[in-house]
């Protein structure tokens, strides 16, 4: 549907986010948590913003460590997901298996022996 595609500061959209009903639709959905943005989002600003969300991630957790806290993982801001990046994934998983399969097959023949 086109009206998805606009985007979060359309009037659209902020006349759903006013809307009883449809807050009450929302609010009852399971919650998926933030997604990726659409790729046709994602501009050079954005990626920028996104790269100081990530530094400042890092920062924050830099000075916790100095002042003895250990920090967690920093949250990074999300990117874009593409087919592409999809396909690169399952190819790296596909090695990975591809490897555990050739490494668990050599100790069986190393045991054998």
């Amino acid at each position: 549907m086109l009206v998805s595609r606009l985007p979060a500061d359309s009037a659209l959209v902020e006349a759903q986010a006013d809307d009883p009903d449809y807050a009450a639709w929302v609010a009852a959905q399971p919650s998926s948590g933030p997604g990726a943005p659409r790729l046709s989002e994602w501009s050079p600003p954005v990626e920028l913003l996104a790269a100081i969300f990530d530094r400042l991630g890092d920062i924050t957790s830099a000075l916790a460590a100095l002042g003895g806290v250990k920090p967690g993982r920093p949250q990074l801001w999300p990117r874009p997901l593409t087919e592409v990046d999809r396909a690169r994934r399952q190819e790296r998983v596909n090695k990975h298996l591809s490897l555990v399969a050739e490494v668990k097959s050599a100790q069986s023949t190393a045991e054998g022996d």
